[in-house]
């Protein structure tokens, strides 16, 4: 029956399986951690921020760069973490566990 709704194109299950298959490819945490410290110490700011919700606006303002210039760090945290979406790094980051806003990181 579940195939069957697959097939017919059951979205909610459809959307769930693919929630797992997700879910999965990002619970290795040492696949996870070592993308993570594939960034640099500027990059993890701008993920931290932008994993807060901040605008580029704000983070730029915050660190006292140019908003092109996170546009950049933005682009190669995401390729670096390889993420496709911000829900996904979100989930991504989440995996990796608390901490990763840290005093420094926020963005008022």
């Amino acid at each position: 029956m579940h195939i069957e709704s697959v097939v017919t194109a059951d979205t909610s299950l459809s959307e769930s399986l693919a929630s797992l298959f997700r879910a999965a490819l990002w619970t290795d945490s040492d696949t996870l951690a070592v993308r993570y410290g594939s960034l640099t110490s500027r990059e993890r700011q701008v993920m931290s921020a932008v994993i807060a919700g901040r605008l580029n606006k704000q983070i730029a303002h915050h660190l006292g760069i140019a908003q092109i210039t996170v546009k950049v760090h933005r682009a190669q945290v995401m390729r670096k973490m390889k993420a496709g979406s911000l829900p996904e790094l979100v989930t991504m980051a989440m995996g990796l566990g608390a901490g990763l806003i840290t005093k420094e990181t926020r963005v008022a």
